[in-house]
C-alpha cells in the first residue's frame, strides 16, 4: 500500500513538473500562410518661388531605388508617377530609399510595419539667383563654354550658402532655342565687399550666344517619415 501511495506521488510530481515545462517553453505559432505586409508611400514635390510666392509641384518621373540589406527589392528602377507618388505593398522589414538624381542625392532608412503605412514625404527646394555680373569664357568664339573652359559669377553675398565641390546649375534663355540647365562644378569661393565670386566649371557646354538672362539655382532636400495604421 505505501508503495502504491509512492508510486502515485512520484507520478503526480512528474506531471506537475511537465505542466511547468511545458509553460516555460514559448510554442511555434501555426503557419497561418499570409505573410504580414505594410506599405511604403513616397512623395516627392518641388518647392519654388514664382513671381515672389511659393508654389509647390509634384516631382515626376524621379528616380528611387529601394534595398533591403543592400539587396534591390525590384531589377528595374523604381519612378515616382505623375503625381509625384511611388506607392507598394512590401514585406515587414527596414529599407534603404534612395536618390540618385542630377539635382540631388538622398538615403533614408524606414521602417515597414504590417498593417501600417510608412510615409516618406520629399520636399526638394529651388533656390534661384539671378547673378550681378557673369564672365564667360567662350576662348574659341564657338558660342559654347566648354567643360575644360571657366565661369566666374558674381552674386549677392548671403544669397547662397555654398562651397568648393558643390554642385550649381545654371539655368538661362538662349534666343531663340529656349531655356538651359546646365550643372557646373564649384571650383572656388571668395567674397569681394558685398559680393560672393563662384568660379565654376561647367559639366556640360553651356550655350553662351544670344542670352537674354540667367540664373544660379541650388537644390535643398528635407524629408519627414510619419508611419500610421491603414
Amino acid at each position: 500500500m505505501a508503495l502504491v501511495l509512492g508510486l502515485l506521488a512520484t507520478s503526480t510530481l512528474l506531471v506537475a513538473n511537465l505542466d511547468r515545462l511545458r509553460a516555460s517553453i514559448s510554442l511555434p505559432t501555426p503557419a497561418t500562410g499570409r505573410e504580414v505586409l505594410g506599405q511604403l508611400l513616397v512623395e516627392a514635390w518641388l518647392l519654388e518661388n514664382v513671381n515672389n510666392l511659393p508654389v509647390m509641384r509634384p516631382l515626376q518621373r524621379l528616380p528611387i531605388a529601394l534595398t533591403r540589406g543592400n539587396v534591390p527589392v525590384t531589377p528595374l528602377p523604381l519612378y515616382t508617377n505623375a503625381n509625384g507618388v511611388l506607392r507598394m505593398r512590401l514585406p515587414v522589414g527596414e529599407y534603404l530609399v534612395s536618390v540618385d538624381d542630377p539635382r540631388f542625392q538622398l538615403a533614408v532608412k524606414v521602417q515597414v510595419l504590417g498593417d501600417h503605412t510608412t510615409h516618406l514625404r520629399l520636399t526638394l527646394r529651388k533656390l534661384a539667383v539671378p547673378p550681378i555680373f557673369a564672365e564667360l569664357s567662350d576662348s574659341d568664339r564657338s558660342g559654347w563654354v566648354d567643360p575644360w573652359e571657366r565661369l566666374v559669377v558674381g552674386v549677392p553675398l548671403g544669397a547662397l550658402d555654398v562651397s568648393p565641390g558643390r554642385t550649381v546649375f545654371v539655368e538661362s534663355r538662349l534666343n531663340p532655342r529656349g531655356t538651359q540647365a546646365t550643372p557646373s562644378t564649384i571650383i572656388s569661393v571668395a567674397e569681394q565687399g558685398q559680393l560672393l565670386l563662384l568660379q565654376m566649371r561647367p559639366l556640360t557646354q553651356l550655350g553662351v550666344s544670344g542670352i537674354s538672362s540667367m540664373e544660379l539655382v541650388v537644390y535643398e532636400p528635407t524629408y519627414e517619415v510619419r508611419v500610421y495604421a491603414g
